[in-house]
């Protein structure tokens, strides 16, 4: 064991004991690979988590928005089984508000109407206490197949014949932050179904009428399944809440310098909260969390915090946010270790190919540290690549200070690449000429020895 443990941190440095792993079974392959995947996952996940408190405190504007949503005088919020609940007018038994939720802030909304009152605001906000699930309103639109300007609309859609529904196709859609109308909605599914010729649907859909175990959501869901092709979504349903902040926040935009249509924005939902915003030393930042680790009696504003210093009313602010990325906090070592593992398969053709190389000059040089296999010089190559996890480990910690989380994950895989390939062909060049200059040199002593023969 001693021994084993002398090789596996030698390797790290010494070609020696690097070139040890060709005697040794095969599981020290898996077991360096192993250690690739589980130590960057750690060095990068803890780098992470101390990057992003420190990204946060280089973030005042970002702090600035949520004193402002925070201290709004039209509603307040507080943390109710790990939900946001939002009410007006400290109107805690308003059930129309706490129960069914609503849009209670959006400050593009505001930026539009009176611009004045969030000039000196950076982030767009959004606080909607209503279900993920809500149905909201939508436009699906539908173009011709024979005449690309021929753009419908999904309620013309619905009014042309089944004989002329079937030279349009889906398009695009929009969507709405408004509710939407279910009664208007479900006379569309009526006359819909009443029409059609595909008896089956129309039967199904009356059956769900008569049905009380079937509510309006199985209604409407069912009718835009069968009416509007491509409407359903991700979510199997018909366009829901969470369909239009994931399209509007999530949009991407190429002449966007972090590649987003929004890129400072806070987006607080009934059961999570989604936000990215941009340090003072242009850091973009990303997370989602939910409410799960957030105190149940948190109140985003009371008459106590109110007669708080900014400053102190900054660290109440601290606590909600940190609790929320607390949330996610613990599980970025798994995000990361997905993601480190997407590279395995690269990381081992990169092996695979050093390898050969390294099997190559060792049968040019007649060399025998690999016993002239090349599974053992694969061994040697995954032995070599402990170092160079190591080292991008701890740059790859250092680099999340600096960069975004995904710029910093990509340039500490392309270190590991790097250096593994460095650490190989300095291992296998240097072998090569020291091996070479000890033939060269045997074969002089070769030769003088065979004149002396001759001299005899």
């Amino acid at each position: 064991m001693l021994n084993w443990l002398k090789f596996i941190t030698g390797s790290v440095i010494f070609d020696r004991d690097a070139k040890q792993a060709s005697q040794r079974k095969f599981w020290n392959v898996l077991f360096f690979l192993l250690m690739l995947l589980i130590m960057l996952s750690f060095f990068f996940a803890i780098g992470y988590n101390f990057a992003f408190k420190y990204h946060y405190k280089e973030s005042p504007e970002y702090v600035k928005a949520y004193s402002y949503a925070m201290k709004n005088d039209d509603f307040n919020c507080k943390i109710s089984n790990s939900e946001l609940v939002c009410f007006e007018d400290n109107n805690e038994q308003d059930e129309t508000t706490t129960k069914v939720g609503k849009l209670f802030l959006d400050t593009r909304t505001i930026r539009n109407d009176n611009p004045a009152e969030v000039a000196d605001l950076d982030y767009d906000i959004v606080i909607d206490t209503r279900a993920r699930d809500t149905f909201i309103e939508f436009t699906a639109y539908y173009v011709s197949k024979t005449d690309k300007e021929d753009v419908i609309n999904h309620k013309e859609y619905l009014n042309k014949t089944e004989e002329e529904r079937k030279n349009y196709k889906f398009s695009t859609i929009e969507y709405s932050q408004e509710d939407l109308d279910k009664t208007a909605y479900l006379a569309l599914a009526d006359t819909y179904f009443a029409t059609t010729s595909d008896t089956k649907a129309q039967a199904e859909y009356e059956a769900m009428k008569v049905n009380l175990a079937k509510t309006d959501v199985d209604k409407i869901n069912y009718f835009t399944k069968q009416a509007l092709p491509g409407v359903i979504n991700d979510y199997d349903s018909a366009p829901i809440l969470m369909s239009y902040y994931s399209a509007e926040f999530l949009k991407t935009n190429s002449k966007k310098e972090f590649g987003y249509e929004y890129d400072h924005y806070i987006l607080m939902l009934r059961d999570s909260m989604v936000t990215a915003y941009v340090t003072k030393h242009n850091v973009f930042v990303y997370f989602e969390g939910t409410y799960r680790k957030v105190a149940s009696n948190y109140r985003f504003h009371s008459e106590k915090t109110l007669a708080y210093s900014q400053s102190k009313f900054n660290e109440h602010i601290k606590e909600f946010v940190m609790d929320v990325y607390d949330d996610i906090g613990s599980s970025q070592i798994l995000n990361y270790a997905i993601n480190v593992f997407r590279y395995m398969p690269f990381v081992i053709v990169i092996i695979a190919a050093l390898a050969l190389f390294m099997f190559l000059l060792t049968r040019m040089s007649n060399d025998d540290y690999a016993d002239g296999k090349y599974i053992g010089c694969f061994k040697i190559a995954c032995a070599c690549s402990l170092g160079a996890t190591l080292v991008t480990g701890i740059i790859g910690f250092i680099l999340v200070f600096f960069f975004n989380q995904g710029v910093a994950f990509g340039i500490s895989m392309s270190l590991l690449v790097s250096l593994l390939v460095l650490r190989v062909l300095l291992l296998t060049l240097i072998s090569f000429f020291k091996k070479r200059k000890e033939n060269k040199r045997a074969a002089i002593n070769e030769d003088n020895s065979a004149e002396k023969m001759e001299l005899l």
